[in-house]
This record gives structure tokens, sequence and C-alpha cells, in this order.
């Protein structure tokens, strides 16, 4: 090793070098701060970085670098870049060297010296953060009664789960990008007069480098690796790091982004999905609302956030909008844990598949007609936590990246609007579905004869046709859904056009069937639809928490009770359910000191385990539980915890409730339904999970006209839950309707052979 040369200050003007080969040896001391040296514990006084033969310090610290990822390096991105000698000195290691160069004043600089994570380098990405992440709960694929090592977790002590949930955050990553549009565009000054637009690669990255918002540039030399960007410290004391990738074929003009461009982007994200804390895309505005759609009805159980935004003025023109709809971005990505795909624009986060381009010329050009804001930027960040949405944390996320084939229209109704051209539109070769933009809330010509017969001949060859309104903001209209249905119309409510075209495009790549889709479009799975207002049910959320309270008051108190007692009666109860609800356990445990009875229930009759069960918040159930709240409380419904666990799925608290004695209750019809529904979808879980918890007889529940589950799952073939109920549930197939008609008669006249012979071979 050659002889090492001392430095006194990074910032010295007294540097001593020793050029070797065209290689400048620096010893820099290092600092032992840990909020500065994020990366090592080691004690070393002295790092020796080595670099190209450039200036190195520019006078008034005008320091621009390009860092460069070596060719080989298989190291994690958030990984230390030094090594440790025997003398204790922290050294840049080969595998993490990195190359500084002087930046082109004038001119763009097309040489790719960042990392660059496209499709064709997908190999070579880092695949792990320095720390191992959290282990996942997982959830079984089935239950039994056998499965109590399945609920270990359960048992884990809770003081050891709060302090982990309480250890401070590491810095988060991000993976921006960049998609096309006018954002990282230039003018290109040399075609004349007329200076076009243009694209080039690496033009952004080299751009936010040179941004001191974006990037600090010493500190990025010291601690970053593999072509990594560290921001400077944020308001919250934390740095982000991230890095810019560029698609495979960027388009400065948003509306020629396809199809494929969306399965690229799908494809980008799943390729780094574990390796990044969260996403920025900068897109073209003019297409945004529809690409932030698929991705978000595309990605199930979705855990990070997914932030869309760009600009309508590029980043190179000095009056632009680029820099705080981008710095924004990547402060929320970088910061807050909301589990969406959303668009910031214009200081404002909206969810992706309720926004809308409303204007085509302002800067403020995205709006959310149907739906609040979820954060806005004031003097400080405002986020509406009320409105994210919370997917089960148990769930693993699937990334569906490819679309099937197939074509769906938009048409708007209109006084010209012709019956004939829709009849031609619906013969269109692969045609699956046409929305429908219709008056008011979606209406439509509903007795116009004509085109109810050309709705039910497209429902014959399978085609949807859905019916939305063609007002910016609109309602969920319960007449038009009932109209509508009777004409096989989905009626899409107050989804937008982006949202409608996603989510029919979305369900028809899953490949269910006819039936199913046409239930789901009517079903909000995405928060991209208000469901109707007669199926809202109260529920203490802390925009109505002083609705209810006041509601309490108004309609039962008795005014001769004390202050105390008011409180412990009537606001207790709806602080203990909002608590339970988002599982603030801290708050719980301040409540347990000041000795608060959880046995109350709220407006609804629901206890906060109730609230607890439905949301899934499994330490909150067993914090309940062990206050003696009662398993089996009824609420206003008529349902127990255990049924409302059922509903929701979650294993781990149906166990939990079980083994303290909690029971199915419910009214026999909503069972009756249950069963059935989940016997026609062939949902075999929820019906392993009632059989399970103490339900056994399903003969004895019956509709109408006297049709069981079996009579449901042999109509609809469901093998295996046919299976199920002959040797686990021993069900009675021999259980006729009101058409005298057993199970083994509806499986014969749609001919699904293979439960018949299941049923064949049972002796009644």
């Amino acid at each position: 090793m050659d002889k090492e040369v001392e430095k006194k200050s990074p910032n010295s003007q007294n540097l001593q070098e020793k050029k070797i080969d065209n290689i400048i040896e620096l010893e820099i001391p290092v600092q032992n701060d840990k909020k500065d040296n994020l990366f090592s514990n080691h004690n070393g006084t002295n790092a020796k970085l080595k670099g190209n033969n450039h200036n190195l310090f520019a006078q008034n610290h005008n320091i621009q670098i390009n860092l460069e990822q070596n060719r080989n390096h298989e190291a994690s991105p958030i990984k230390s870049p030094f090594t440790t000698n025997e003398s204790g000195t922290r050294m840049l290691s080969n595998l993490n060297k990195q190359t500084l160069q002087n930046p082109q004043i004038n001119g763009i600089n097309t040489n790719s010296n960042q990392t660059m994570i496209s499709n064709s380098q997908k190999s070579t990405q880092p695949s792990e953060k320095s720390t191992p992440p959290k282990n996942k709960k997982k959830k079984s694929s089935d239950f039994t009664e056998n499965d109590e090592e399945l609920f270990t977790l359960l048992n884990q002590d809770e003081a050891s789960q709060r302090s982990d949930s309480n250890s401070q955050e590491e810095d988060k990553k991000v993976l921006i990008i960049y998609a096309g549009g006018f954002f990282g565009a230039e003018y290109d000054y040399s075609q004349g007069s007329y200076a076009p637009l243009i694209l080039t690669r690496n033009q952004l990255f080299n751009k936010m480098q040179k941004i001191s918002y974006f990037c600090d540039v010493n500190f990025t030399y010291q601690h970053a690796t593999d072509g990594f960007l560290v921001t400077p410290i944020s308001e919250y004391k934390k740095r982000i790091y991230y890095k810019v990738v560029e698609m495979e074929n960027l388009k400065i003009n948003s509306t020629f982004f396809d199809r494929s461009c969306v399965e690229e982007l799908l494809d980008i994200i799943d390729q780094n999905y574990e390796t990044f804390d969260s996403f920025v895309v900068i897109h073209g505005t003019d297409s945004m609302a529809y690409s932030a759609s698929f991705v978000s009805f595309m990605i199930e159980n979705l855990s990070k956030p997914i932030i869309f935004t760009g600009s309508m003025v590029p980043l190179s023109i000095m009056r632009n909008d680029s820099f705080n709809n981008l710095l924004g971005a990547l402060t929320i990505a970088g910061h807050f844990n909301i589990p969406e795909v959303c668009i910031f624009f214009h200081n404002k986060l909206l969810r992706a598949n309720r926004s809308t381009k409303v204007d085509a010329q302002g800067l403020d050009c995205f709006n959310s007609p149907n739906f609040p804001t979820l954060a806005e930027f004031k003097v400080h960040i405002e986020v509406n936590w009320t409105n994210i949405l919370r997917n089960d944390e148990f769930q693993t996320v699937k990334i569906n990246k490819k679309f099937t084939d197939h074509k769906i229209e938009i048409m708007r109704y209109n006084p010209c609007f012709s019956e004939v051209s829709l009849s031609h539109l619906l013969k269109t070769p692969d045609l699956k579905g046409v929305i429908i933009e219709g008056y008011g809330p979606g209406n439509l010509p509903f007795y116009d004869d004509n085109f109810s017969k050309i709705c039910q001949e497209a429902a014959q060859n399978e085609v949807y046709i859905v019916a939305v309104s063609q007002s910016i903001k609109s309602y969920t209209s319960q007449f038009n859904s009932e109209q509508q249905t009777q004409l096989n119309i989905i009626y899409g409510g107050n989804m937008t056009t982006e949202a409608t075209l996603a989510k029919l495009s979305y369900l028809i790549t899953k490949g269910i069937s006819y039936k199913e889709i046409m239930y789901l479009m009517n079903q909000n799975i995405r928060g991209e639809l208000t469901p109707h207002s007669n199926d809202q049910k109260f529920e203490v959320r802390q925009e109505n928490l002083i609705e209810a309270i006041t509601e309490k008051f108004n309609n039962r108190v008795n005014y001769r009770q004390s202050q105390v007692d008011l409180i412990k009666s009537y606001i207790v109860p709806n602080v203990a359910c909002y608590m339970a609800q988002f599982g603030f356990m801290h708050y719980l445990e301040e409540m347990k000191v000041q000795k608060t009875n959880f046995k109350f229930c709220d407006y609804d009759r629901r206890t906060a385990l109730h609230v607890a069960v439905r949301e899934s918040r499994e330490q909150v159930c067993k914090f309940l539980i062990d206050e003696q709240v009662d398993v089996n409380f009824v609420d206003y419904f008529g349902r127990s915890p255990l049924y409302e666990a059922i509903l929701t799925k979650n294993k781990k608290i149906v166990y939990m409730l079980i083994q303290n004695g909690g029971q199915i209750i419910a009214e026999k019809d909503e069972i009756t339904n249950l069963l059935l529904d989940s016997a026609m979808t062939g949902d075999l879980d929820t019906i392993k999970l009632i059989y399970h918890s103490g339900l056994k007889n399903f003969n004895d529940y019956t509709n109408i006209d006297q049709r069981n589950i079996g009579h449901v799952a042999a109509s609809e073939g469901q093998l295996e839950i046919i299976k199920f109920l002959k040797y686990t549930a021993r069900f009675d197939f021999s259980q006729r309707d009101i058409w005298d008609r057993t199970p083994l008669d509806d499986a014969l006249e749609f001919q699904h052979i293979d439960v018949v012979s299941q049923l064949q071979s049972i002796v009644y």
C-alpha cells in the first residue's frame, strides 16, 4: 500500500496529494457522530478515498459529482462503502469506488455515469437492504382444528412488540421512475428559431444531482453507493436515498403512453419492490390519470407508496412547476407510509383512481372531485389519515404485469346518440366492454326498447356495458343502480372514466367469470367508488366522532347525571373504539392506567373488540380479551366478534376468539347468505372458517327456495367445496329444494362431471 498522506479537514485547502498513475489518495478524518455516519459502527479515524485525477473541491464548495456504479458490484445499495484495514482505518472498497467527474457546464452531458435499473440490467440489481427486513406474519392457506402452531406469534410479549414499533426508523430508499413527459425535456436551440423540446438520456439525473435540495453532494460522496443520491436532512430529521431509473422507451408526449408502457412500468416496480421502500413515477400529465389508475388496480395488497407526479413546465425552464411537484412527491415517498397509488400535483396528494385532469393550461390541473385530498402541503404537511387505505399487512403483494388481449371502448351519450352505432361497435372483434358516459349520475335511455335489446344482446355475448357520469362531480344513485341492473348494465356510480376503464381491464385480465365481474364492478375494491349511502353503517371515525357524541347527548342523556358519568358512559366508548380501529396501543395502555372499563359499547352497541376485529388489529384484540371484554357481545346488527373475524378471514383472530370461548352469532339469514355466496364464488376458506368455528350443521341453513350450500356448489361446479362437504362436514346431500331437486340433480343439469362422480358415490 502506498504511503498515506494526512488531511486535517475535508474542507481544508491544505490538501497534500500524491499522484500515482493518475490516482489521488486522500485521507479524510471520519466523524464518529452516529447521525452523520449512518453506515458504519467502526471507530476508525481516517477514510481513504480514491477518485479520478480531477479537481476534488471547487471554490465556494461548488462541487458536482457523478456517481459511477462498479460493473462487478453485488453489494446492497445501503451497505457501507467502506472496509476496515488492520490499523482501524476505514477505506473505500474496490467494489464500491465512486468516480468523481467535473460537470459539463455547457451543453448536455449524455454520458451514463449513474446506475440505471432497466429491463436489461435487472439481474444486477441489489436484492436486499443492509438491515434485514422485519419478518412478516404469513397467513396459512388452510385452517384445521390442529392449527395451534400457526398462532404462536399471538403469545409474544406485548412490551417487546411495542419496543419494536417505537424503534427509530431508518432513512427510506426511493426509486424514481422517469416514464416521460415534459418534466425532463429541454429546448433544442440548434434547430433554429423554433426550438423543439427533446428528451436526452440521463438528463434528469444530471440535473437533480446539481440541485442542492435534491442532492447533498458531500454526504452523497461519503455515504452513498451504487448510483444513489441523498437529499439534505429534511424537517423530519431524515434523509432520503434515491435512484433515478428511465424507462426503455421515453416518450415526451404522454398521449402515446399505451398499455405496453404500463406493463413496462409495472415490471420495473415488480423487480424493485423488495429493494425500495417507495416509488415516485414521473409521467406526462395528459395520460397520468389513466396510467396511475391502471397501476392502482394491477397491484394487489399494496404496502408501499407509489406517487405519480409530473409538470406542465419542464424543469429546464427557470419558471417551472417541476421542482415543487418532484420535491413534494419525494418528500411524501421518503417520510410517510401511505400505501396507495397517488398523484401529487400542485401541493396536493390525491388518490390516483379518484383523480382526473381538469385543466390543460393551469398548473393546478388535477382534481379529485368525488373524494377528499389525502394530504396538502401548507406551512406544515397535513395528512388526512382517516382517508388512507390500509391493506392487510399479512397478505403478499401481487403485481399483475400483463394485460390480456382485449378491447374496451368509451362513448359519450348525447342528443345525437345512435343505437345503430352502438350495435356496430359491439360487433368489434375482441371487444369486451363499452363505457358510456351518461347524463347526470349516469342516466341512459333505460325505457328505449331498441337500446334495451342491444344491451341484452351484449350481455349474451359477455360484453360489459358500464354507465358512468359525464359530469366531473357526481354521486352514486341507488335508482340508477336498480334500473341498469335489470338491463345487465354495470352502474359505475361516481367512478371516474379513467378508473372505470382500469378496473374493468384489470378484472378481465384476472380471468374471472362474467357474473363475478358484474358483481365486483359495483364493489369498492381500491377506494375508487363511493358506496350507496344506505349501505354505509355507522362507525366511529375522526370526522364523525363529534356527530356521534352530539346525537347520544341529544337522545339519551339524563341531565341529572354527573359530568364524570356522562364522560364514562358516552365519550369513553367512542374514544376506545377509535383507538382500537387504528391500533393505537399506547393510548389504550394509558386508558387502562386510568382504570377505563373497556366493556362499554358505542352508538351501534359495538365494543372496541368488534372494531379491532373488523380492522384486523391482532394486538388490540389480545389486549381487550385480557381486559375481560365479552367475546360474545352482540352488536346492534346481531353480530358477535367471531362472526366479524370470519368476514375478514383473519385466521389468527378467529383462533384467538375460539380459544377464549367465542361463538358465531349472527342472524340466520345472514349466515345463510354468507354460506351460499361463498359456495357460488368458490370461497372455500370462508366455509372452512365457519365450520371450524363451531357451526357444523350446514343443512340447517337454506334460503327461501330451500336451497342449501350443496345445491349452490353443485350448480356452480365447485368441486373442492363438494369434497369438503362430503368428507369433512358430513353434509347430507339428499336434501331437496322446493322444486324437489337434490344437489346431484343440479350437477347433472349443468354437466359438472367431476361433481356428479363425487355425489353419485354417496349412499342416501
